[in-house]
């Protein structure tokens, strides 16, 4: 099975994103940090007034004024809104909603793995993780969160028909991450893909070489064209036998080696025997 989406962002999805990533990770740090300060700022503040007032209430609702005013700018600041409104507009949000640059998406989900690809202004981006890459699934109203290794990934709900077609997906998804984690064999990362498509290609490349060059990978030894020695038994031959055997080979290789001619030197005819010569024999 495999499953492709197409879709764009919206803000309602960014907006969406952040304030999750907010309640999942509250700035505790933040929040001390302010309630440390109102603190000191209340005890400064009031500690004066109290001094000269000399026991006069009414004197004291100066300060006790300031004080309620910082708290309140304070408290504002370390409000949840303020601060996804900060992140939106620092973010560049802001600015890619009026250009209307929001990004569009293609999902492809396989046996093996999902594979995003998002089309920004900046170019193309591609991110792509094996099942055994993702270790949980969680939801948003506009979102559906996958947890992986290095960060948290995110589908928005709007790529899909209806809300079974969304439940399908989500189901395919569970199911594949369940089996990853059981047969993480089965599912190979990016990286481990390139390095086995790598490895096949060095061999199916050893591979030929020696079929090439011969088993083993060594040169393959010429063809011997000499002629055959044909090897006779002797030992049942006289002395004169063997001699007659020496001879007869000697004839035949003789016989088999070309012989060369002599060079004629030029302008020279070779002499002629005289009859009578040849009548003697």
């Amino acid at each position: 099975m495999q499953r492709e989406l197409d879709y764009r962002l919206s803000e309602e999805d960014y907006r969406d994103w952040i304030h999750w990533s907010l309640s999942e990770n509250p700035r505790n740090n933040r929040k001390i940090m302010a309630i440390g300060l109102f603190l000191a700022l209340t005890i400064f503040v009031m500690s004066g007034g109290i001094r000269a007032s000399q026991g006069d209430f009414s004197k004291l609702l100066p300060n006790i004024a300031i004080v309620l005013i910082a708290g309140g700018i304070l408290l504002m600041g370390m409000s949840q809104k303020h601060q996804e409104k900060l992140i939106w507009k620092r973010s560049g949000l802001e600015r890619l909603k009026m250009r209307d640059e929001f990004p569009t998406v293609h999902l492809t989900a396989n046996e093996t793995s999902l594979r995003i690809d998002a089309q920004t202004a900046s170019g193309e981006q591609h991110t792509s993780f094996s099942y055994k890459e993702i270790f949980e699934i969680r939801e948003t109203p506009q979102l559906i969160l996958l947890r992986t290794l290095k960060a948290w990934q995110f589908v928005a709900k709007s790529a899909f028909a209806d809300e079974a077609d969304k439940d399908e997906f989500v189901r395919f998804l569970q199911e594949k991450i369940e089996d990853a984690a059981a047969h993480p064999e089965n599912y190979p990362t990016e990286k481990e893909a390139a390095e086995k498509a790598r490895a096949e290609e060095a061999e199916r490349e050893a591979e030929e070489r020696r079929a090439e060059t011969g088993s083993g990978g060594l040169p393959a030894e010429p063809e011997d064209t000499s002629p055959a020695i044909t090897r006779v038994d002797t030992s049942r031959m006289g002395t004169i036998g063997k001699l007659a055997h020496m001879v007869t080979s000697d004839v035949e290789k003789t016989a088999e080696e070309p012989k060369a001619e002599p060079a004629e030197e030029p302008g020279e005819t070779p002499a002629k025997e005289p009859a009578e010569d040849m009548e003697k024999f």
